[in-house]
């Protein structure tokens, strides 16, 4: 949707726009952010859990994907020199790593689905595209699954090869889907507000009130 700017030798500005009007400002949360940092990445990160609508800069999905890494590993580390120390378990595979995975892994599950469909909306794609890496992931446990119940070494190989090839599929999708650019056409995910906004915005900049549909594309 572009935005006429009141000036007929400019050329129109495209809404939602890429970046805020004020340099260093922050975008309304129902927008996406673009060149994002560390912190903000995180904090936006809970702050969205539960909203799937919308869009996600590449920013926020990969800084929260680095977040979840780095939490994870934090986690199991300290769970595995508890289990150690308290449970004295040699190998650290004890109850304390056993329900800080578990912890963990329901505490992430919403926040991690939830950017990655807005991600995917930022590229103008469906967000049950981030159903493709799981099935992927599915279809390599099973495969590997079968491959130790094979009744024969040739349909064990072929187990291990096809484990090989979906786990090399999942590793791509994960990473291809997710490092598309950002289309303009992904705003049709936006919420009702937002393009409420856009329409509103554009009716003023047709009535030469360029200054104010501006402002009303930012808040």
């Amino acid at each position: 949707m572009s935005e006429f700017n009141g000036n007929p030798y400019l050329s129109p500005r495209t809404y939602p726009p890429a970046a805020t009007e004020l340099e260093g400002a922050e975008p309304a949360l129902d927008q996406p952010w673009y060149g994002i940092g560390f912190l903000r990445a995180i904090d936006r990160f809970w702050r969205k859990a539960l909203v799937f609508r919308g869009r996600a800069s590449r920013g926020e999905f990969w800084w929260a994907s680095l977040f979840q890494y780095l939490l994870t590993a934090a986690v199991d580390l300290a769970a595995w020199g508890v289990d150690i120390m308290v449970w004295h378990a040699g190998d650290g595979d004890g109850p304390a790593s056993t329900w800080s995975s578990v912890l963990v892994t329901l505490a992430l599950v919403l926040p991690g689905l939830s950017v990655s469909v807005r991600r995917l909306h930022d590229e103008n794609l469906s967000g049950w595209w981030s159903l493709l890496p799981l099935a992927f992931m599915i279809g390599n446990l099973g495969s590997w699954g079968g491959s130790l119940f094979a009744g024969s070494a040739q349909d064990a190989l072929v187990g291990v090869l096809t484990g090989l090839l979906l786990g090399l599929a999942y590793l791509m999708s994960s990473v291809v889907l997710f490092i598309l650019p950002s289309n303009p056409a992904g705003v049709r995910f936006d919420g009702p507000f937002i393009h409420a906004r856009g329409e509103s915005s554009g009716r003023d900049g047709a009535s030469g009130r360029d200054g104010a549909s501006g402002n009303v594309g930012d808040r």
